[in-house]
């Protein structure tokens, strides 16, 4: 019963799906809520490319011949009949995530952008029939093949997906992490042929750099697939750009007095934080006026503005840390940084070189 329901759930989302997305010639940039539900519980099923982002179940359609090609970001859809000649589009998509900033970079997956562009015929029946024609259609799915290695080195492994129906027939392929797989491995050298026979004839990369281009700015993008989650270089803003270039001569001010000002703190806090102290403080960050006078000390997650997540014991070193370093400087002169604006400065205590880092 339990099964029935979670079925009936799917269609009712598929037939939504259908009802809201409505495909053309060429689409306007679109989003799709990023939900984990449809990514980790459908995403070794075809049944994700159909919720996300409404197109058809492969196995399902009414054309005799029709061949979906998954690649990171992209997918690539072909239909045609017994005369060769094929029709389709490509759907570039890229995955917004909301950046949150702690010690280390975290990012909440937020929703996706997609678009659908038309493939023109000519090239949609070249790689269709090429993939029929050179035994792509007969090669079986890495679950099938010797050796298949699931465990990769790298991180974000190149993978693709094919899914073909042929008449009555269908057949879905999947190659995880393809590009780590030793050259030894049956079919690994006619797959990714296959893969870059499919990208220089669509210019797939020239399209994903034109799509990439057109999405709102200010925001973290990564290009997904099937095993991959790459983060994009980030682009910023009109506004956010010019802040920078008003900044640029602050940084190259800061940037030329860096060395002198990170050794004379280090060789002030080092006296004052070790030694007869004991302690060893967790990454803190000061924060100095245009007069360099201390304006506050910091947790690394403070000064980023998020949530402390120090433990117990931490918490206790970084309330000693601070109320040392707030009574050391009362007595400390910073006179040869002349800083038109507020800066910061970060430190840990290095075990190895038993002394406060500055950077």
């Amino acid at each position: 019963m339990l099964y029935l329901n979670k079925q009936s759930r799917l269609i009712t989302i598929l037939m939504l799906c259908t009802l809201f997305f409505v495909q053309c010639k060429n689409k306007e940039i679109q989003t799709r809520k990023y939900s984990q539900i449809y990514r980790y519980q459908y995403s070794k099923s075809p049944v994700v490319d159909s919720v996300l982002f409404g197109l058809p179940m492969v196995n399902k359609v009414k054309y005799n011949k029709y061949i979906r090609v998954h690649l990171p970001s992209q997918i690539i859809e072909l239909y045609g009949n017994d005369s060769g000649l094929f029709h389709g589009f490509l759907l570039n998509y890229i995955l917004e995530g909301k950046f949150k900033r702690t010690d280390y970079e975290t990012h909440k997956m937020h929703k996706y952008l997609f678009q659908k562009i038309e493939i023109d015929s000519i090239y949609c029946s070249k790689v269709a029939n090429h993939l029929f024609s050179n035994g792509q259609y007969n090669i079986p799915t890495s679950y099938d093949i010797k050796y298949w290695n699931w465990k990769p080195k790298l991180p974000n492994s190149f993978s693709v997906q094919f899914q073909f129906k042929f008449g009555n027939n269908y057949k879905e392929q999947r190659y995880v992490y393809l590009s780590e797989q030793n050259d030894k491995i049956a079919y690994k050298s006619q797959i990714l042929l296959n893969c870059d026979y499919i990208s220089k004839e669509l210019k797939l990369k020239e399209k994903l750099d034109s799509f990439i281009a057109k999405l709102p700015k200010g925001k973290h993008y990564f290009i997904y697939g099937l095993s991959e989650s790459i983060q994009i270089p980030y682009m910023h803003t009109d506004k956010e750009l010019k802040k920078i270039r008003k900044n640029l001569p602050h940084q190259k001010y800061m940037a030329s007095i860096e060395d002198t000002l990170n050794k004379y703190l280090s060789d002030v806090l080092t006296k004052v934080l070790t030694g007869k102290n004991e302690i060893n403080c967790p990454q803190i960050v000061l924060k100095f006026s245009i007069s360099n006078k201390l304006k506050g000390v910091y947790s690394l997650y403070q000064a980023y503005g998020g949530k402390d997540e120090y433990d117990l014991e931490e918490k206790k070193e970084f309330k000693k840390c601070k109320q040392i370093i707030i009574k050391a400087f009362k007595d400390v002169r910073i006179d040869f940084v002349h800083s038109k604006k507020v800066y910061r400065k970060s430190l840990y205590y290095s075990f190895e070189e038993k002394k406060i880092i500055v950077y």
